[in-house]
């Protein structure tokens, strides 16, 4: 059985608003996308006809956009910290769950996605699985978002201050024994 994108689309939309809530609208070639909480958009990608199992939630940020919100001196044009962005998005990729971070300083793009296998071969992901599992993407989606953000912010800091800011809090104590 054939399933169309315009279908496809009517069931994710059902799920994200008529289970979830979450006020998203579809684009003419069948993407879904919503309000992301921490700000932007987050869309769900339509493989169908081709791959209508196959579900892909994703967010993007201008990298250069990024780095200026959160101060960093990370330069775009630099060589060396090009690459300390694309370290940091594949640290992140490989300790996230299911959860993919892509850096691209050449086209100045940041992404996150989250994607799986939602249904059998050649078959559309049921309501509520996509109800059940929607929510936990997002959340696995902002999860990532948040570590590169994390990452980035202390790759920023002057090294003295890194070192300063390992010690506060600690309690130096004798030895008892």
């Amino acid at each position: 059985m054939m399933i169309d994108k315009k279908t496809l689309a009517r069931r994710y939309l059902s799920a994200l608003n008529d289970e979830l809530g979450w006020g998203a609208t579809a684009d003419d070639d069948g993407d879904v996308k919503f309000s992301s909480p921490v700000g932007g958009f987050v869309w769900v990608s339509n493989h169908a006809p081709a791959d209508p199992e196959y579900l892909r939630m994703h967010t993007a940020f201008r990298l250069s956009g990024f780095l200026k919100m959160i101060g960093s001196s990370l330069d775009l044009g630099v060589a060396t910290d090009q690459l300390e962005l694309m370290r940091t998005a594949a640290r992140v990729t490989a300790r996230a769950k299911v959860a993919k971070a892509i850096a691209l300083p050449d086209r100045d793009l940041l992404e996150f996605s989250v994607e799986m296998v939602a249904a059998g071969p050649e078959r559309m992901p049921s309501l509520d699985h996509l109800a059940g599992v929607l929510p936990r993407m997002l959340r696995m989606l902002l999860a990532a978002t948040s570590s590169f953000h994390e990452e980035i912010v202390l790759a920023s800091l002057d090294p003295g201050e890194s070192e300063l800011n390992a010690h506060d809090g600690a309690v130096e104590s004798e030895n008892p024994l």
